[in-house]
């Protein structure tokens, strides 16, 4: 759905100056500002539990890794339009299920990596065993915006062709 939203102007968005890849960082830079955002409307939540601020900044490595490129990723593939003009609130166009299904990957992972590192060493490694792999992905971070935006070029054409038929 990250492109659906330009699918009114898609054409004009490709024929720009602007390279996909520039359009992609562009998007992975302001979801990861309101992710910075979120982490940092939650620090008051230390004077409830100090382990508040641990897990949220264990969760705010996470999304800046995986969630964002999963969704980056998924948005170099999906094709559903999404007029702004047409619908309300709670209007469900350019939703479809894949839409859903990327929840479990992204929910379902941390959990997954958490109970594998605390069953081996307890709750500190449970954490390490999600921050590590984060750290790695950024550190890579070019590599795979490289990534998205080359699935996005094999499937350029498909996802224009659906955004004009809409």
């Amino acid at each position: 759905i990250l492109l659906s939203w330009n699918s009114l102007h898609f054409d004009l968005l490709m024929s720009r100056g602007n390279t996909i890849h520039d359009i992609f960082k562009a998007k992975y830079y302001f979801l990861a500002l309101a992710c910075i955002l979120f982490f940092a409307i939650s620090i008051p939540y230390v004077f409830l539990n100090p382990k508040i601020l641990l897990y949220s900044g264990v969760m705010l490595l996470y999304n800046l890794a995986f969630s964002l490129f999963g969704y980056l990723f998924l948005a170099s593939y999906t094709a559903l339009r999404v007029d702004p003009n047409e619908g309300g609130a709670m209007s469900f166009d350019g939703f479809g299920i894949a839409h859903y299904l990327i929840i479990l990957p992204i929910m379902g992972l941390p959990f997954l990596l958490y109970l594998i590192g605390s069953t081996i060493g307890g709750e500190m490694s449970g954490l390490l065993a999600i921050v590590l792999p984060s750290i790695l992905m950024l550190i890579f971070y070019k590599s795979l915006l490289n990534g998205v935006v080359a699935n996005f070029r094999n499937h350029r054409h498909k996802i224009a062709s659906a955004f004009r038929k809409g």
